[in-house]
């Protein structure tokens, strides 16, 4: 995800449901998909004048990316138990 172009990003906000009408003002800011996953609904709501439930869902689709896309713990990257 967070290899998206700025395109990418606006078309992935347009299918969202209730949020078409906000993928251009992710053009318009730059939003590509690194920006994307790095963004906080304070973000959406103040630089963007999103309103809140817009901004709720787009928070909720982007956190469910990041736990699909983070690791699973392993030996080698857990700390170690004393």
């Amino acid at each position: 995800m967070k290899f998206l172009q700025v395109s990418e990003v606006c078309e992935f906000i347009r299918n969202l449901p209730g949020c078409t009408d906000y993928a251009e003002d992710f053009a318009i800011q730059e939003i590509d998909g690194q920006a994307l996953m790095l963004l906080k609904e304070n973000h959406l709501m103040s630089a963007m004048s999103m309103k809140l439930g817009p901004a709720v869902k787009i928070c909720a689709k982007i956190n469910s990316l990041r736990i699909d896309v983070t690791p699973p713990a392993t030996a080698a990257n857990s700390p170690e138990k004393k």
